[in-house]
């Protein structure tokens, strides 16, 4: 039977589980160990009546000879939902209960695995928790129907035009469960003057709302396209706030080069120019890396003068858009992540973004807020948003007491997890004909 996937789950402490570990877990990076006899696991939901299967991608820990499989159990208030005996990496499938799913935000699972060890019993390293089974990510799905998975023709129509921040929005728009039969939603991408392709005429002509990003380079290509909408269409405009002060050394790089089928955008395409400084030396790496450290606390700008400087760009968003940003990004960057890099937001920012686009419009008037705001807020739990994280210095995260940050962090670049150390020695290391 087809199935849509409702949500994805991503364990460790850099997932968006962290807060759903009750007890018996211990936290990595990337993935939870289940330690001990038994683990506690308060699963997100999203509060309709829908029939759910879970799905979870598992690493038994084993022993040859000695330990051939792990045994799980999974348990809720209702009794055992099902037993597995895992020798080997592998997806199991569970069907969760509808009596205790249904208008839930969440599902209490009892996780029972009596099999734990220590791994170093058999193994020369210094690890003595008592781990069992290795939880790494997990699908909720539900059975698809077209019904209900694909908007009617008669269904309010929104328009979503800009580049990679409008076509996330619309990305979010059409996921949410509440608008599926309410809402048909269309993306316009306009960042290349002479590729933007408009939607249906008909869409054009039936438009209920439009949503456009400024900024990006749309300038003449988009306003004839915008012309056709109707006179009653509610057009918005909002912009993607760049926070600039994370990231003070940002300059163009005179290497980037544009590796086509790779790195469309070039390798490092936001630049450092202390690290472009020091390309052209033969340094050891541990050498390298105190010398780039050295002339960044030496080269290091008033960070409160940058700070200010995004402030004002912020309010100039403000006055000129439909959204509000400046508040809310200078009371909470400190506290929550809000941008991967100076333009790409992450799903705290961008569920800001997306309520002010909603609050007000007819779209919010086809259903219950509350309940819109809920399934908004449990869609961007763990945004990854895109595949790049600009990696913050050090000294800056320390001087600008960033909660959310702690040392040895690790970024997503290229498909990699650097540290800020190994993502500068790399920025400096790079040459256009090095793979």
């Amino acid at each position: 039977m087809p199935e849509r996937v409702e949500a994805t789950f991503v364990f460790g402490s850099l997932g968006n589980l962290p807060g759903a570990l009750i007890d018996g877990w211990a936290v990595e990076d990337n993935y939870a160990w289940a330690i001990g006899t038994e683990s506690r696991l308060l699963l997100p939901l999203p509060a309709d009546e829908a029939e759910y299967l879970l799905r979870l991608t598992v690493q038994p820990l084993i022993h040859k000879g000695e330990r051939d499989a792990q045994r799980l159990a999974v348990a809720t208030e209702l009794g055992i939902l099902a037993n597995f005996s895992l020798e080997q990496r592998t997806t199991i499938e569970l069907a969760l209960p509808i009596a205790l799913t249904r208008n839930r935000n969440n599902i209490a699972l009892i996780l029972l695995h009596p099999d734990a060890m220590r791994p170093s019993d058999f193994k020369q390293i210094d690890d003595h928790r008592l781990l069992s089974v290795c939880f790494m990510s997990g699908t909720l799905t539900r059975p698809a129907d077209n019904a209900r998975d694909h908007p009617p023709a008669a269904a309010c129509r929104l328009i979503v035009a800009g580049g990679y921040v409008a076509r996330q929005i619309a990305e979010a728009i059409s996921e949410l469960p509440i608008l599926r039969q309410r809402v048909a939603c269309h993306y316009v991408n306009t960042d290349h003057v002479h590729e933007v392709t408009p939607p249906p005429s008909e869409v054009l002509q039936s438009a209920a709302l439009c949503w456009e990003q400024t900024g990006v380079n749309h300038a003449w290509a988009w306003a004839g396209i915008r012309s056709m909408l109707p006179p009653g269409c509610d057009i918005r405009r909002f912009a993607a706030p760049r926070m600039t002060v994370l990231w003070p050394f940002l300059q163009a790089d005179p290497r980037l080069t544009y590796e086509a089928g790779l790195y469309p955008g070039g390798r490092y395409p936001f630049g450092d120019r202390i690290a472009a400084s020091l390309a052209h030396l033969q340094l050891p790496d541990d050498v390298m890396q105190l010398t780039y450290m050295s002339m960044a606390e030496t080269g290091m700008p008033d960070l409160d003068a940058l700070l200010a400087a995004d402030r004002a760009a912020w309010r100039d968003i403000d006055a000129t858009h439909d959204i509000a940003v400046a508040d809310y990004i200078g009371e909470n960057f400190r506290r929550n992540r809000l941008c991967f890099a100076p333009p790409y937001p992450t799903g705290d920012l961008l569920g800001h973004m997306i309520g002010q686009l909603l609050g007000g419009s007819r779209i919010a008037a086809l259903c219950d807020p509350a309940m819109l705001r809920q399934e908004l807020d449990f869609l961007l739990t763990g945004y990854l948003g895109r595949r790049e994280e600009l990696p913050i210095h050090p000294q800056v995260a320390q001087r600008l007491g960033l909660a959310w940050w702690h040392p040895g962090m690790r970024y997503r670049w290229q498909g990699n997890r650097w540290t800020f150390e190994d993502y500068v020695l790399r920025t400096i290391r790079w040459t256009p004909w090095r793979p």
